[in-house]
């Protein structure tokens, strides 16, 4: 019965009108396909987000057991963590203010305890960006934030140091 009423109402539409419809429900379907699609790929990178974090903590419990200790409190890291972010969140990114924070970190605990506060967090593209949202833990963010060349002068930075790991 339905069929027939949508023939009957179609079937005497102009052609050009018949053609935006049809445009009209492929981009709809378009829509449904897509916002799956980006609900899977947010649950996928949450799910990778939260193993990141889980590794940091057993990281710092294994360099703590060996002796390497973080130099500050957590409340520094989670201090130094919410710098981060708002060096980054927003339109444009203070890579100065970012370089400043990991030039205080001395050793690998620090550098583990600093990702572990930061934890994941979405950093803002700015107000009418089209660029999307960033969500996800602090090796990523500096990825989506930072040149190559900065990233490069971070690791040098803390290579230096002898702290061994790298974004």
């Amino acid at each position: 019965m339905k069929t027939q009423f949508i023939k009957s109402n179609v079937s005497g539409l102009p052609q050009w009108a018949k053609g935006v419809i049809a445009i009209a429900v492929v981009g709809g379907v378009g829509i449904v396909i897509y916002s799956i699609y980006k609900k899977i790929q947010s649950q996928r990178d949450e799910k990778g987000n939260k193993q990141e974090n889980i590794q940091a903590k057993n990281e710092l419990d294994n360099l703590i057991k060996i002796g390497i200790k973080p130099t500050y409190s957590e409340s520094q890291y989670s201090s130094y963590a919410n710098t981060l972010w708002s060096a980054m969140n927003g339109y444009g990114t203070d890579e100065d203010i970012i370089m400043r924070v990991f030039a205080n970190l001395k050793n690998d605990a620090d550098f583990v305890s600093l990702s572990a506060a930061y934890g994941t967090r979405t950093i803002s593209s700015g107000l009418g960006n089209p660029e999307p949202n960033y969500r996800g833990t602090l090796s990523g963010a500096l990825a989506s934030e930072l040149s190559n060349s900065k990233i490069k002068d971070i690791n040098k930075s803390m290579s230096k140091k002898g702290i061994k790991y790298k974004f």
